[in-house]
């Protein structure tokens, strides 16, 4: 009976030292394999949509597999820079541009778009194309992907007419705030609303944008799209400005000297000078 009486307060006066020694043993386990994740890896994760555009040029990045992703975008004519009161920024003067897009991611790397763009110079431009991403970052540290399609243009009482595009897309991430993109674009029959007959038919151009992530909610954009060769006007194409993040949605204000946002002319510059900078918007849905 002494015995089991010493037994018992020698594990009574231990007890608590063994069980520190686990708890500390645990705490140590956990310490070594959770691994710190930085919060800005989630801003490009499957609670927001994917950056398969910049503004008006698209990204390496395919929309994901079995999505869709529609865009409504809207283009003034008027700039914000004279009679803004009168014509509430431009927006309240006719000749609006909107442009209305829908692609569907057909597997990881691939998917499928579609583009209008309202009446331009009397056509509309109906544009159909195929994105496949051939590689990733995640593997060999750059996105790179290729595009083709075509461009239909349409018009009542006017004959039908056809072209078809081309195009090299390049991506990199930076520590997950900042993304820069740069690619090729060639279009057999571009046009914007300053093309006349005599001019040349098609257009080389190239694309170069930025967006920096401040915040899980909060970004900037700006892109050029400048001619390299056949048809272009004066001034390089470019646009810029906030871009908003939330749930599987993002909303951009569009600051612009081009009403042009499909690849038929978005890379054929503009006659708009800096006093004449047009507005709009960008409204993007993952579903």
């Amino acid at each position: 009976m002494r015995f089991w009486t010493y037994a018992f307060c020698l594990a009574f006066v231990f007890a608590p030292s063994a069980l520190w020694a686990q708890e500390e043993e645990i705490e140590e386990l956990d310490f070594e394999e959770i691994e710190e994740v930085e919060p800005s890896a989630a801003y490009y994760g499957q609670g927001f949509a994917q950056h398969e555009r910049a503004l008006n040029l698209l990204s390496a990045k395919t929309t994901r597999k079995g999505t869709f992703l529609s865009l409504v975008a809207h283009r003034t004519n008027s700039t914000f820079m004279k009679d803004s009161g009168h014509n509430l920024l431009g927006f309240d003067d006719g000749a609006l541009k909107i442009g209305l897009g829908l692609r569907y991611g057909v597997l990881d790397n691939l998917d499928i778009g579609f583009y209008r763009l309202n009446n331009v110079v009397v056509y509309d431009h109906y544009e159909l194309d195929a994105r496949w991403q051939m590689l990733s970052q995640d593997s060999f540290g750059i996105d790179m992907a290729l595009r083709g399609g075509a461009t239909f243009f349409t018009a009542k009482g006017y004959e039908s007419a056809t072209a078809y595009l081309g195009q090299l897309l390049l991506d990199k991430k930076f520590g997950n705030r900042l993304f820069v993109g740069a690619g090729l674009l060639f279009h057999s029959d571009s046009s914007n609303l300053d093309k006349e007959n005599e001019d040349v038919d098609w257009t080389l151009g190239a694309q170069l944008y930025a967006e920096y992530r401040f915040c899980e909610t909060w970004a900037f954009v700006a892109e050029t799209a400048p001619a390299l060769s056949g048809y272009g006007e004066k001034y390089p194409t470019f646009s810029l400005g906030p871009k908003i993040y939330t749930n599987r949605h993002t909303f951009a204000v569009v600051i612009s000297n081009t009403q042009m946002m499909d690849a038929n002319g978005v890379m054929t510059n503009s006659v708009r000078k800096f006093d004449e900078l047009i507005l709009g918007f960008n409204i993007s849905r993952e579903i």
